[in-house]
């Protein structure tokens, strides 16, 4: 079974805007990878709340197709995700085959990891970011991260919701 986790980097001082770095590691049967460096810090990471509403959009998106590909790339790490159609859902990163498992048991594996890590820091995004973006009706707004990652949570959930009936 393929285990997901994500991790804060410590010592950043401001989560407010959701624009913190952290990693993510996943381990399968035949292998594992991660966003760290093999810097005795760890490196740079990711920027987990940014990355996340990707990750968990692709991966719905994938099992609502029902067969195909889903690439999830950051500037510093990759994962693909393929469906077959016999519904094997195939992890790996770069040519490294992570784990091979039923599509409910991957998501089973991302949703933990995703709750666990919302569950404890999401709370802490209370601003927007200094970054811009035009709305809807075409006016300039600044980024709002936990939005983004809630909404994307719930559209994950109704995915899963919609596959169980």
């Amino acid at each position: 079974m393929p285990e997901f986790h994500f991790t804060m980097i410590d010592g950043q001082d401001d989560v407010k805007d959701g624009l913190t770095f952290g990693h993510l590691e996943v381990r399968g049967s035949n292998g594992q990878a991660s966003s760290r460096s093999r810097d005795e810090d760890g490196g740079l990471g990711i920027q987990v709340f940014v990355v996340l509403p990707d990750l968990l959009d692709g991966l719905g998106t994938l099992l609502r197709r029902g067969r195909g590909t889903f690439n999830f790339t950051d500037p510093v790490f990759s994962l693909k995700f393929k469906l077959d159609k016999h519904g094997k859902l195939t992890i790996s990163h770069r040519r490294t085959v992570i784990d091979e498992a039923a599509p409910e048991v991957v998501t089973k594996a991302v949703w933990a990891a995703v709750q666990e890590f919302t569950d404890r820091y999401l709370d802490h995004i209370t601003e927007a970011t200094d970054f811009t973006e035009l709305s809807d009706s075409g006016e300039i707004q600044n980024i709002t991260i936990r939005p983004r990652v809630e909404a994307a949570m719930a559209r994950f959930q109704n995915t899963l919701n919609d596959l169980k009936s």
